[in-house]
Order: C-alpha cells, then structure tokens, then sequence
C-alpha cells in the first residue's frame, strides 16, 4: 500500500481482515482504498464489500488492473478466518473480468490444502482456459 499512496496514476483496493498481519490498512487515504474486514465475513457480505469496492476503481477508469491474488480468506485455509468458499473466488474473478480491462494476477498468499481449487476458480471466473 505505501507503495502506491499518493500516485495520482494508480487506485489501490484492498480487502482484508483486521486485524491480521501485518497491522495495515486499517482505513482509506488518498487513492487507497482499504476495506477492514472482521473475523467469520463470509461470501455474501465480502461479495458485496468488493462490489463496492471494484466499482470505486472503475471510476477511477483504469488502463490495467492487478490483482495480489490472496487466498487466504478461504474458509479451510488457517491462516485468517474470512470464510470464503471456493466458488467465491470464481466470483472474485468474474467480477474483475466484467470491467473489461486488461488484467494480471500474481499470488500473494492461501495455505489450505484446497489452494489449487481456489486458484483454478478465480481463474475460470477471469478468463483464463
């Protein structure tokens, strides 16, 4: 995030639960918009939180869109305790694919043994065959 605050060129979203490591992202400032998210989330309100939040970004009409692929939020996974489903991750992924912008993701993080089903729907939901 402290990369990107302050550059007028680039928007920053980001959804995660708090606290957690590393003890950021606690509220917005400038172009980065952070959405805090408790323990036992779960897949409809993230869902929501992200639509809210995507459509912030598309405001912001962006040229390229990258996404810090994080699965860690999946409810099997041990690290966090969003309790997201694997289907959440399609939907993540359709979501980011109905911009209709080019798009790139890396993996940032997810620790369950269920990670290669997560990972294969959020790229099913994006795009990619």
């Amino acid at each position: 995030e402290d990369i990107f605050l302050g550059h007028r060129r680039v928007a920053y979203l980001s959804l995660h639960q708090y606290p957690a490591y590393p003890g950021t992202g606690e509220a917005s400032q400038k172009n980065c918009l952070n959405y805090p998210l408790s323990p036992g989330t779960g897949e409809e309100r993230y869902l929501q939180i992200f639509s809210e939040g995507l459509e912030k970004v598309e405001t912001f009409d962006p040229a390229l869109i990258g996404v810090s692929a994080g699965f860690d939020g999946y409810k099997g996974d041990r690290l966090l305790s969003l309790e997201l489903e694997v289907k959440t991750y399609y939907d993540i992924g359709r979501s980011i694919k109905d911009l209709g912008r080019p798009s790139f993701a890396i993996l940032e993080g997810g620790y369950s043994s269920d990670l290669p089903l997560c990972v294969y729907q959020f790229l099913q939901g994006i795009g990619v065959k």
